[in-house]
Protein backbone atom coordinates (compact mmCIF):
# COMPACT_ATOMS: atom_id res chain seq x y z
CA UNK A 1 0.00 0.00 0.00
CA UNK A 2 1.33 3.49 -1.12
CA UNK A 3 -0.49 5.25 1.90
CA UNK A 4 -2.33 4.66 4.84
CA UNK A 5 -3.75 6.04 7.81
CA UNK A 6 -5.71 5.54 11.43
CA UNK A 7 -9.13 3.71 11.86
CA UNK A 8 -11.31 5.70 13.73
CA UNK A 9 -10.13 8.75 14.50
CA UNK A 10 -11.62 11.53 17.00
CA UNK A 11 -12.46 14.82 14.84
CA UNK A 12 -10.38 17.30 15.61
CA UNK A 13 -7.13 14.51 16.23
CA UNK A 14 -3.60 15.16 14.20
CA UNK A 15 -3.06 11.88 12.24
CA UNK A 16 0.73 11.38 11.32
CA UNK A 17 0.94 8.37 8.37
CA UNK A 18 4.09 7.80 6.03
CA UNK A 19 3.53 8.15 1.78
CA UNK A 20 5.69 5.68 0.46
CA UNK A 21 5.04 6.15 -3.63
CA UNK A 22 5.30 10.31 -4.62
CA UNK A 23 1.63 10.69 -6.36
CA UNK A 24 -2.03 12.23 -6.06
CA UNK A 25 -3.77 11.00 -2.98
CA UNK A 26 -7.15 11.82 -1.52
CA UNK A 27 -8.62 11.05 1.96
CA UNK A 28 -11.74 9.50 2.25
CA UNK A 29 -13.60 7.67 4.92
CA UNK A 30 -15.76 5.03 4.71
CA UNK A 31 -19.06 6.65 6.53
CA UNK A 32 -19.23 10.53 5.10
CA UNK A 33 -19.07 12.00 1.94
CA UNK A 34 -16.89 14.28 2.55
CA UNK A 35 -13.19 14.63 5.07
CA UNK A 36 -12.22 17.85 5.66
CA UNK A 37 -9.33 19.14 7.64
CA UNK A 38 -5.99 20.43 7.70
CA UNK A 39 -3.10 18.28 5.59
CA UNK A 40 0.45 19.88 5.76
CA UNK A 41 -0.38 23.36 7.02
CA UNK A 42 -3.13 23.56 4.35
CA UNK A 43 -6.95 23.80 4.35
CA UNK A 44 -7.67 19.69 2.78
CA UNK A 45 -11.64 19.21 1.39
CA UNK A 46 -12.02 16.09 -0.84
CA UNK A 47 -9.26 16.93 -3.64
CA UNK A 48 -6.62 14.88 -4.85
CA UNK A 49 -3.31 16.38 -3.45
CA UNK A 50 0.58 15.29 -4.31
CA UNK A 51 2.20 13.65 -1.55
CA UNK A 52 5.76 13.69 -1.26
CA UNK A 53 7.73 10.53 0.07
CA UNK A 54 7.64 10.51 3.35
CA UNK A 55 5.83 11.76 6.96
CA UNK A 56 2.64 14.26 6.56
CA UNK A 57 -0.02 15.00 8.77
CA UNK A 58 -3.55 15.32 8.96
CA UNK A 59 -5.81 17.59 11.38
CA UNK A 60 -9.15 16.31 10.71
CA UNK A 61 -12.20 18.89 11.23
CA UNK A 62 -14.84 16.48 10.05
CA UNK A 63 -16.76 13.45 11.14
CA UNK A 64 -15.75 10.56 9.56
CA UNK A 65 -13.91 7.02 10.53
CA UNK A 66 -11.75 4.33 9.08
CA UNK A 67 -9.89 7.24 7.22
CA UNK A 68 -7.60 5.95 4.05
CA UNK A 69 -5.25 7.54 1.64
CA UNK A 70 -6.11 6.52 -1.49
Amino acid sequence: MAGSCCNHPPTGSTLKFQIVIPASYKIIALDVGTVTGILDGEQYEKKERFLSRGIHTFAQTSSGHDLVVF
